[in-house]
Order: C-alpha cells, then sequence, then structure tokens
C-alpha cells in the first residue's frame, strides 16, 4: 500500500510541475510528459489492483463439518440427541496464479459475527464454535462474554465455523445458538424457530474486512429434515 502511495505522489508531483512549465515546453517535450503521467498512473492503478489480494477475503459456506450431531446426558439442560447448525467462514488463500514470493494474505483479524432473523426481526450476536463456553468461564466474565462475545482471527487459507441453531430432537422448535443460550437453559425465547424457512443474514466484520451473505434456515419437526439452506 505504501508503494501505491508514493507512486500516486509520484504523479501528482509530475503534474503540479507540468502545469508549471507548460508554457514552455516543446511539443515533443509536451507528448513525452503526457506519456509519463499517464504511464504512471497506469502503473499505479495496477499496483493498486495487486495489492488488494494481499487483503483478507473471507467466504462464508454451508458445510456439514460446520455442525456438531450428539447425545446429552441427563444431567444437562436439555437431556437426548441435539446437532447444532453452522457456517463456515473462511479466509481464502492467495490465488494459484499469484507467485506466493510477492503475494501474502494478510490475516482477518478481530473478526465478530451478527445473524439476523429477518422474519423474526432480531439480531444475535455470534459465537465461533472455538472460543470459551459459558459453563468454563470465570463468573465474572460469563455476562460479560454473553453480551460481547469473543473476536476471531483467521489466517489465511483457515477455516473457522460459526454457530446458527441448535435443534433438540424433544422440541418442534429450534433456536438461535450464541452465548446467550447458556443463560437461557439452552433455549433463547428471542431466537425461538417454529417450524418453517427463515432468511438470515450473517454479517462477519473486523479490523480490516466486512462480508455479508444471505442465508435460508429449514426448521423441520424432525432433527433430521433441519438445514441451512443458500438463499
Amino acid at each position: 500500500m505504501l508503494r501505491v502511495q508514493f507512486c500516486l505522489k509520484e504523479c501528482l508531483y509530475e503534474i503540479i510541475i507540468g502545469s508549471v512549465f507548460y508554457p514552455f515546453l516543446s511539443m515533443n517535450l509536451l507528448k513525452s510528459f503526457i506519456g509519463t503521467i499517464i504511464s504512471g498512473f497506469v502503473g499505479a492503478f495496477i499496483a493498486l489492483w495487486l495489492d488488494t489480494f494481499n487483503n483478507p477475503d473471507i467466504e462464508i459456506s454451508i458445510t456439514e463439518q460446520a455442525n456438531t450431531e450428539g447425545t446429552y446426558p441427563m444431567d444437562k439442560p436439555v437431556p437426548g440427541h441435539f446437532k447444532f447448525f453452522g457456517l463456515s467462514v473462511k479466509n481464502k488463500e492467495i490465488p494459484p496464479f499469484l507467485p506466493k514470493r510477492f503475494f501474502n494474505r494478510e490475516a482477518a483479524e478481530q473478526l465478530d459475527a451478527k445473524i439476523t432473523f429477518i422474519e423474526l426481526n432480531k439480531t444475535m450476536k455470534g459465537r465461533w464454535t472455538t472460543t470459551l463456553e459459558l459453563p468454563f468461564a470465570n463468573p465474572q466474565d460469563a455476562m460479560r462474554l454473553a453480551n460481547f462475545p469473543e473476536s476471531k482471527n483467521i489466517l489465511a487459507g483457515v477455516s473457522e465455523n460459526l454457530c446458527v441453531f441448535v435443534k433438540f430432537e424433544k422440541d418442534i422448535e429450534a433456536y438461535g445458538w450464541n452465548n446467550e443460550g447458556y443463560l437461557h437453559q439452552w433455549r433463547t425465547p428471542d431466537y425461538r424457530l417454529n417450524p418453517g424457512i427463515y432468511n438470515i443474514e450473517v454479517v462477519i466484520e473486523g479490523l480490516n474486512v466486512k462480508k455479508k451473505a444471505l442465508f435460508k434456515i429449514n426448521v423441520a419437526q424432525k432433527l433430521e429434515d433441519c438445514s441451512i439452506l443458500s438463499p
């Protein structure tokens, strides 16, 4: 980026100098000057375009690997069979046609997620699956984490999973899942999802990147029929 800024400044200096001495330039010198200006700007914009490949490039996708299925014992708030449904968030690698000697994809830093259930008109602060679960947190930190979930850094080529909703086999309905669920016996009333199709908007935002994506949620009475779908 500094290299690109330097090129743009050089072009600007040439324009200023050229405007001062324009009346004194011969036709050949004038053509040479204009050619230098054009080539300078073209070079600067190409450098600026190439530099964008170093920026984080977030991809949000549906994958079974983002889901977790199992059975809770009787001492849990909701015993029995369950499935957590999630999305994969990846910071894509540099395209293979670009030499890695000159390009280095930056990490996506301090990523937070928000999931809006459009039909409910409710927005949920997202939970990354690899962050600390509230039952294992310090009591002093539990309330803070419920309201302000941990952020996540994602290196180039690395994926992290984001929680979306949970369906317990014994329930007809499902629930949007984040850290707040631990404060509501794993069933947050604001994010109750009765059987049906729901539209969601997922926003991932950090210090150096922002990405939005739309998906659908299919909540069915049977756990095995529930899913996250493309819009």
